[in-house]
């Protein structure tokens, strides 16, 4: 299949990377895209608008999320016909591995130019029009940029609203005190007004459940490690970075030392420990689809999952005609951070109220601390609205468009991405998806409306102002090729981690928390050497 080329001078923005003067025919954009949770239902909509608005005809092929599609495709250079890979792989390895290979800089194109172009109707450049910590995020340890984001899934807690309403309760729990208090009334089994409370089938309602998998309590407890020591730490915990570490120092195993770290694993510990009862007790014995399928019948109020569960499971409960209402919740702050800023939990909770408010665009009294100045003031608020406004998108990592640097068709590639990013690709990708957007692209209301509203609470919190994303950051050599993870647990048993070890009692936090560590120094020479050092 052929097209036409645009004159390259339109002024719409869509042919930057061409040229001027003419027109040429040229081979079709052959676009690779990865389908995962959310369908392929947004792809051929997007080529259709892409091509009515270019005249760039676009083929097709699709993927079952198998990271060896895109290395075998990148680096098969003669066989390779592919302009424009979207994946859901992680990628670092896999550029660094592709460097200075059959006389090119890297097998992946390097796309600086890109993010310095203006998005289509937008008085921003690409680089400038995505949210917080996202296009850092693209960055490789070098400084280069490969990738470009193109989802930023939601994932966290989600809780049941018809369960929570049969028990009186109200107010979604701000901060992990509360939480606890809500999960203290469930485990009761009476209402707020003291009426028995069970499912419709009479069985006990449990507070938490989840999957026999750790890579779903990774959507909250981290969270709660970023909330205490904030983002910037984190990442020095994937450079292995200390905070007095001299220009081009070794990577330091005593960097992995951190009290927020150990913090969110006390709290993960206090949530889903079996003697404190709030955990449902085949919680271990589910896969994801079967823990979603009990939380959805009522058996249980709160969940860890991502947006993509719409896909999974609820929508086919609304096919069948089922009364359901899940939705996101604002991961609960860390009451530890209140011990950490020296303020009491009362005053976190009115400071999270003036955040919750003022991101939404809403009006609010600035809160005020007993015995703090209004310096002081200012800087617990604007801690404690990083906290609060954090949002786990531990997919992000994955979720990555990448052109390979021989294509014939990096110019229409380009092109795409470009129209990808601007309202009207944006629009059709919501519609299509629901998933989040890595872009400042606003949800229109009437759109909003049509969503369900699970997927209407994940759009809601990913779209206040100021949201900034936890992404684990995969772009270090320690990390990718030493594989230090966010914890050393996943390296014994990737399936349960340390959870699992939670759950049962069979460790202390303080425990799991200086195996973790420990492991690591231990073979912390090996890592070194397997990074490059």
């Amino acid at each position: 299949m052929k097209r036409l080329a645009l004159a390259l001078c339109a002024t719409t923005g869509m042919a930057l990377f061409a040229g001027c003067g003419g027109s040429k025919e040229t081979e079709a954009l052959q676009i690779n895209w990865t389908i995962g949770g959310y369908g392929r239902a947004y792809c051929q909509p997007l080529m259709d608008a892409f091509t009515a608005k270019t005249g760039i005809e676009c083929e097709p092929t699709y993927d079952d999320n198998s990271s060896s599609t895109i290395t075998s495709k990148i680096g098969s250079v003669k066989r390779n016909t592919i302009d424009l890979f979207f994946t859901q792989v992680p990628l670092f390895s896999n550029i660094a591995a592709q460097a200075n290979k059959n006389g090119y800089d890297n097998l992946y194109l390097e796309l600086s130019d890109l993010y310095d172009t203006k998005v289509p109707g937008k008085d921003a450049t690409l680089k400038e029009y995505l949210k917080d910590g996202m296009y850092e995020a693209q960055l490789t340890d070098d400084g280069k940029v490969y990738t470009v984001p193109w989802i930023a899934p939601m994932d966290g807690l989600v809780y049941n609203k018809k369960v929570l309403d049969s028990f009186g309760i109200t107010d979604i729990p701000r901060t992990t005190d509360e939480f606890e208090s809500v999960l203290k009334q469930i485990k009761s089994g009476l209402s707020v007004s003291g009426e028995p409370v069970t499912t419709e089938n009479g069985e006990k309602v449990s507070g938490l459940i989840s999957a026999n998998n750790s890579a779903y309590w990774a959507f909250v407890w981290p969270t709660w490690w970023a909330q205490y020591e904030g983002m910037d730490n984190v990442r020095n915990y994937f450079m292995a970075k200390t905070a007095d570490a001299a220009e081009n120092s070794l990577p330091d195993w005593n960097a992995l030392k951190q009290e927020g770290k150990l913090v969110s694993i006390e709290e993960l510990d206090r949530f889903i420990n079996k003697n404190n009862g709030y955990m449902h007790p085949d919680s271990l014995n589910r896969d994801h689809l079967f823990s979603q399928i009990d939380f959805l019948d009522g058996k249980a109020a709160f969940i860890p999952t991502g947006d993509w569960m719409e896909n999974e499971s609820t929508k086919a409960y609304r096919e069948e005609g089922k009364d359901i209402d899940v939705r996101f919740m604002k991961t609960p702050v860390t009451s530890r951070l209140a011990v950490k800023l020296n303020i009491t939990e009362a005053e976190l909770r009115a400071a999270i109220d003036y955040v919750d408010a003022t991101s939404e665009g809403k009006t609010g009294t600035a809160p005020t601390y007993a015995g703090k100045d209004a310096v002081a003031a200012e800087k617990i608020t604007a801690e404690i609205s990083a906290a609060r406004l954090l949002v786990s998108s531990s997919q992000a990592a994955l979720d990555r468009a990448v052109i390979p640097a021989y294509s014939n068709n990096i110019s229409a590639a380009k092109e795409f991405l470009l129209f990808y990013a601007s309202d009207e690709g944006q629009k059709i990708m919501a519609q299509y998806s629901g998933a989040a957007s890595p872009f400042r692209y606003e949800v229109s209301q009437e759109l909003l409306n049509g969503f369900t509203t699970f997927t209407r609470s994940a759009l809601e919190i990913c779209g206040r102002s100021g949201v900034g994303y936890w992404i684990d950051d995969m772009k270090y050599p320690i990390r990718y090729k030493a594989n230090l993870l966010i914890t050393y647990w996943n390296s014994i048993n990737y399936q349960r981690g340390f959870e699992e070890v939670l759950y049962n009692g069979s460790k202390t936090p303080k425990q799991v928390y200086d195996t973790d560590w420990g492991s690591y120094r231990d073979c912390w020479d090996r890592m070194l050497s397997q990074a490059g050092y």
